[in-house]
């Protein structure tokens, strides 16, 4: 799956982070639930531990704006745990 890699994040604290150890990427500041990217562009969307810290109703927009940059036969890998909540004991 070879192509532009493009990282999204919220928080431009861990953009700079994100550029700091990998200047070659492409980072975006922006949300899950309002991606700025046009329909039909991206051949997959990794989306790891973001999920769980929407509200429940931000969740249906962040599914369906992921749906809807997919190309056609793209493919998505999401988990909606906290990465904290990983490693919790409770």
């Amino acid at each position: 799956m070879a192509g532009p890699l493009v990282g999204v994040d919220s928080s431009s604290a861990i953009l700079r982070g994100a550029r700091s150890r990998q200047p070659e990427g492409n980072y975006v500041q922006g949300s899950v639930d309002s991606l700025t990217f046009r329909n039909n562009t991206a051949r997959a969307v990794f989306c790891l531990g973001v999920l769980g810290h929407l509200n429940r109703t931000q969740i249906p927009a962040a599914l369906s704006d992921i749906h809807r940059v997919l190309e056609s036969g793209g493919e998505s890998l999401l988990s909606f745990a906290k990465t904290q909540s990983l490693f919790s004991k409770r």
